[in-house]
Parts: structure tokens; C-alpha cells; sequence
């Protein structure tokens, strides 16, 4: 694991989907077995101004 924000900007790609995959593996695998009930009820328990930043980051077409 990473001990720094340095030491996260210096991994490759493949290593940030590694541990993307290993700190939301529970996650991953509720979505592959449930379907999208999860992040339903995940997005359900957000406030209204927790979703318009979520929905104004999802629509942004190109990270800065």
C-alpha cells in the first residue's frame, strides 16, 4: 500500500487498478453477484448537494 500521495502518483496504471480492485472488492464483487443495488442504495443515502457534485463530475467530459 501506498504510505504517501507521492508514492500513488508514482504507480503505474496497472498498479492503481490493482488497488483500486483491492480496496473495493467487496464492492466489485456485490455489483457482479446483486447487480447495481448497492450503488443505489449508496447514491440513495447522499445528500442533495453530495449528488449534484457527483452528477456534475460524471458529466464532465475530459479530468482535468
Amino acid at each position: 500500500m501506498p504510505a504517501t500521495a507521492a508514492a500513488v502518483r508514482a504507480m503505474s496504471w496497472d498498479e492503481l487498478q490493482i488497488l483500486g480492485a483491492t480496496l473495493f472488492a467487496d464492492e466489485i464483487a456485490s455489483v457482479s453477484k446483486d447487480g447495481d443495488g448497492l450503488l443505489r442504495e449508496r447514491l440513495a443515502s447522499l445528500g442533495p448537494d453530495e449528488r449534484r457534485v457527483l452528477r456534475e463530475a460524471l458529466a464532465e467530459p475530459e479530468l482535468v
